[in-house]
């Protein structure tokens, strides 16, 4: 996508910036999402699943992705 993506050096750092319009295309699902860190203990995914499905019973299909160092994506 022609000009929606600008990319630059910051300070010796490579920066990326998002037109509205790509910005938009990127958040547009992000409503019904929440991240998750376990403070204290580090579990298992299929763990985390059992104890949100037994504690939070959703009506419809949870998604649960484990995106490293003890954080986790769910969309509802």
């Amino acid at each position: 996508m022609d000009g929606g993506i600008q990319k630059s050096i910051v300070n010796d750092i490579p920066s990326i910036e998002f037109s509205d319009r790509i910005h938009q295309i990127l958040i547009r699902d992000m409503d019904n999402i929440v991240i998750l860190k376990l403070l204290g203990h580090n579990i298992g995914y299929s763990v985390l699943q059992n104890k949100i499905y037994s504690l939070w019973k959703p009506s419809l299909p949870l998604y649960l992705m484990d995106i490293e160092n003890g954080y986790f994506l769910a969309k509802f």
